[in-house]
């Protein structure tokens, strides 16, 4: 019992140090500036998508197909 919360522990501990190195790895190299995450936020937004008209395919059918099936 005493070896499962030992195993357990230091499961926690590599873990978590490896996700502060990996934050810490991702600060140093500017993926988490502002600038960034704002952008890739905003990178689903093309300049060339009709505003309020759906593009998107459900189950490869157009979207006015859909509309067609649904009672």
């Amino acid at each position: 019992m005493t070896a499962g919360y030992l195993l357990f522990f230091l499961t926690l501990i590599i873990f978590g140090g490896a996700a502060v190195l990996a934050l810490a790895w991702a600060i140093s190299s500017g993926q988490m500036t502002l600038e960034n995450v704002a952008a890739d936020a905003e990178s689903i937004f093309g300049a060339d998508e009709p505003i309020g008209e759906m593009t998107d395919m459900v189950l490869n059918l157009p979207v006015e197909a859909e509309r067609r099936n649904t009672p």
